[in-house]
């Protein structure tokens, strides 16, 4: 089952119980764990333009240390 909320500025969409999904208007899409409606534990940030963030988010903030991100050049950073 899905629900879809329409905001100005995000589609969310519940996917499953632990992981969901959120589609910004710009482009960018977050799927991961959430904490009281924050990015909390392990989740997966793609930009719009193909970049990815993969790791722990604490508090809807990137724990880069305890992640990777690679960019569309095929350039990879890890923490």
């Amino acid at each position: 089952m899905s629900y879809c909320f329409d905001f100005d500025y995000l589609m969310l969409i519940y996917d499953a119980p632990q992981c969901h999904r959120i589609q910004y208007l710009s482009g960018d899409v977050y799927e991961g764990a959430f904490h009281r409606g924050l990015k909390c534990g392990h989740g997966r940030y793609v930009w719009a333009d193909g970049d990815v963030y993969e790791g722990n988010f604490v508090q809807d903030k990137r724990e880069d240390e305890k992640g990777s991100l690679t960019l569309t050049d095929g350039t990879c950073f890890e923490g």
